[in-house]
């Protein structure tokens, strides 16, 4: 609550785990990780000392894609859920910047994610991105007691527009990581169906999703990730079904630990304090949400009808 009423005021919130909580709090949230997490924080911190480094560094502080896009270098990623060891094998999921609806502090990049799924993202951009992946793995690599095999990525459906974004970032990170690392196989090892004719987009919830990717993207044959360390990267975490989907292959070919990390997270909405002023004047009160336009990343209030998965009027006014 405290973490979305700072994203109501537009200013840094910093989400604090001192302690675990021991019984879970279903309307604030206390002891839910993932329902705290997905609220957006801009920061974390386990104890006082690492508010005080926030307070004195913000920049290098952020999530190392925002970092990175404002022109410092951070190797922080956040847990979008807790780490899991089962049968000595580590499942992790990591995020690299907040994709965030409605109000959020000034160092979010919602727009910048939009950017990467249009034909005409700039080079720029993918510049950033590459190097904030590498900057992250490169501390991967550096500070586990286990060495990484396999760097892969989830690629786009033949169908995707524009065709295979995944793709080429994946080989402008690779040609870097190939340098500092070669030991490191960077190489792609799940291929989609030829079938598939929906997106994962499109399934209304995790369980759907999972059951999607699973049944339509695979882990190639020719591929043997057994006794290996994976590395995978995505463009975007909602619900982590992508991550549980490819996992529970990948692990039913014998892989050891795995790392999905992914470039934007989708954390909570946040509405604006503007109310609709269509609805007030039809004796209603809605809030508004702050959206962003896809093909040229600019902002406007929105009033979300329910064909948007909203109960408002479908008032829109632009931001600026």
């Amino acid at each position: 609550m405290d973490v979305e009423l700072g994203r109501g005021l537009q200013v840094p919130a910093v989400l604090t785990g001192f302690y675990e909580a021991k019984t879970l709090e279903l309307r604030d949230g206390i002891g839910d990780y993932v329902k705290n997490v997905k609220s957006g924080p801009t920061y974390y911190a386990k104890n006082y000392s690492e508010i005080l480094e926030i307070l004195r560094n913000p920049l290098q502080n952020l999530l190392s894609l925002e970092a990175r896009l404002r022109g410092s270098n951070s190797h922080i990623a956040r847990r979008p859920r807790s780490d899991v060891r089962e049968d000595g094998k580590w499942t992790i999921h990591r995020i690299l910047a907040r994709q965030a609806p409605g109000e959020c502090d000034p160092y979010n990049i919602t727009d910048k994610y939009f950017e990467f799924n249009r034909a005409d993202r700039s080079e720029q951009l993918l510049h950033a991105i590459r190097d904030a992946v590498v900057v992250y793995i490169d501390w991967i690599l550096s500070n586990q007691s286990y060495s990484w095999e396999i760097f892969t990525y989830v690629p786009d459906k033949r169908t995707t527009q524009p065709a295979n974004k995944m793709g080429e970032l994946f080989n402008l990170i690779s040609t870097q990581i190939w340098q500092r690392a070669p030991y490191l196989a960077c190489l792609n090892i799940f291929e989609w169906s030829d079938e598939v004719s929906s997106s994962t987009r499109r399934q209304p919830t995790a369980e759907e999703r999972r059951k999607f990717v699973g049944s339509n993207l695979s882990l190639r044959h020719d591929v043997d990730v057994r006794g290996k360390n994976v590395i995978i990267l995505d463009d975007q975490y909602t619900t982590g079904a992508t991550a549980d989907a490819l996992i529970e292959q990948l692990r039913a070919r014998g892989a050891q630990n795995v790392l999905f990390m992914a470039l934007f997270h989708l954390v909570s909405p946040v509405n604006s304090s503007k109310l609709c002023p269509r609805c007030l004047a039809n004796g209603l009160t809605k809030q508004l949400q702050v959206k962003i336009k896809r093909n040229d990343g600019s902002k406007f209030y929105s009033c979300v009808p329910p064909q948007y998965r909203g109960d408002g009027c479908g008032y829109t006014e632009n931001i600026g």
